[in-house]
């Protein structure tokens, strides 16, 4: 894509289902496609440790969506993004980013998150009511404080039992002839129009928002579909994952395996294949200057001797990393053979959200290696 190309409309099918129940029909139908692929939903107990297939993961996360229905429908009503007064920033909707080139253009489209996710807290504080209701304008979820931080659970299976990239927007007041959704790299925006028409006066009101998007998404694959009660659900699929090293946590987040050491050396004669991220001697997070993406988040993490990269999982959260590790321990042998679960979980605050698709990270002998490179500029 070049610095000329124009943003790209997403055209807007409507859905009279609720939110609520179009997800309740994807999970079910997709229990179906499982069902009829498999014959029945596999079961990833009593797999061995190293085992990882995406068709058990996929099927854990039906379960799981069932077991967990009403905390899945509240993290999701808290993630949905709220559109902005246009007013209340004087930029227009399609203002330029500058080039698609250069180490500034993503921190351009962070600083126009910023900027909005600014005036939604002054919305808030000024005007209370706002918190609730089915006004236009109102504003149910209290936005999150960092601008990155919907990135932690961003990521969804989708109908095809793929990964799916996935956010949505409360329009309620508006119709899909009042919405504008765009797309150009890195970016999205969502703009909304209402006008208001009486014998005596006339008035309009404009909304906006804009969010970054992931290199890993397929941005010419997106889908809108705005549902009877006022949702509108952009998603899209991921470029194609390695699913060998991806998993859910028990909350129902992405989580990747690391690769292990051994492996990355065996592919560095591989075209493609990554190269060794290399060791700096200092345990816990640092920030290092990277050619490619400017500045790249570096963690180093002991990891006690016995533990392999199978065991091993290393997810995004909002403003920090988590890295656990589980392995079963079997002692003895006859009868008097008994087993127990080796487990930690480490947590590490890092200075701002990471798409968990532009993670490296690999073992080293007892030392993981977390690398990512940050968009936000040190100011």
């Amino acid at each position: 894509m070049t610095g000329k190309e124009k943003e790209r409309v997403i055209p807007i099918t409507t859905d009279a289902r609720t939110l609520e129940q179009r997800r309740k029909d994807m999970v079910n139908n997709l229990e179906r496609k499982q069902k009829g692929a498999s014959g029945n939903l596999a079961k990833v107990d009593g797999k061995p440790p190293c085992y990882h297939n995406w068709d058990d993961e996929v099927n854990r996360w039906i379960q799981e969506a069932y077991n967990r229905w009403n905390e899945d429908m509240g993290r999701v009503t808290r993630n949905t993004f709220v559109l902005v007064p246009q007013c209340d920033f004087d930029m227009e909707p399609l203002a330029p980013f500058g080039t698609f080139e250069g180490f500034d253009y993503k921190p351009s489209i962070l600083a126009r998150m910023k900027q909005q996710l600014d005036s939604l807290h002054r919305q808030m504080n000024a005007q209370p009511h706002l918190r609730s209701g089915d006004a236009l304008g109102a504003i149910t979820p209290y936005p999150p404080n960092g601008v990155l931080d919907f990135l932690k659970d961003a990521y969804e299976i989708g109908d095809d039992g793929q990964l799916h990239f996935k956010v949505r927007f409360d329009v309620r007041g508006f119709g899909p002839n009042d919405i504008e959704v765009s797309t150009a790299k890195n970016r999205l925006t969502v703009h909304g129009k209402k006008s208001t028409c009486t014998d005596k006066s006339s008035s309009s009101s404009e909304f906006s928002r804009t969010i970054y998007l992931p290199d890993s998404i397929d941005d010419s694959q997106f889908q809108c579909h705005m549902t009877g009660d006022g949702i509108l659900m952009v998603e899209a699929p991921v470029k194609a994952p390695d699913y060998q090293s991806l998993t859910f946590d028990d909350k129902r987040q992405l989580a990747i395996k690391p690769q292990a050491g051994t492996d990355v050396a065996k592919g560095a004669t591989n075209k493609g294949s990554q190269l060794a991220l290399q060791l700096t001697g200092v345990y816990g997070p640092s920030v290092l200057q990277d050619g490619e993406t400017g500045r790249k988040l570096h963690v180093e993490i002991p990891v006690e001797p016995g533990f392999t990269s199978d065991d091993l999982r290393v997810r995004m959260d909002a403003n920090c990393v988590v890295v656990s590790g589980k392995k079963n321990i079997v002692e003895g042998s006859g009868q008097s053979q008994c087993s127990h679960v080796k487990e930690f979980t480490r947590t590490y605050t890092i200075p701002e959200t990471v798409d968990t698709f532009s993670v490296k990270t690999q073992l080293k002998d007892n030392t993981l290696i977390v690398e990512a490179p940050l968009l936000q500029s040190s100011a």
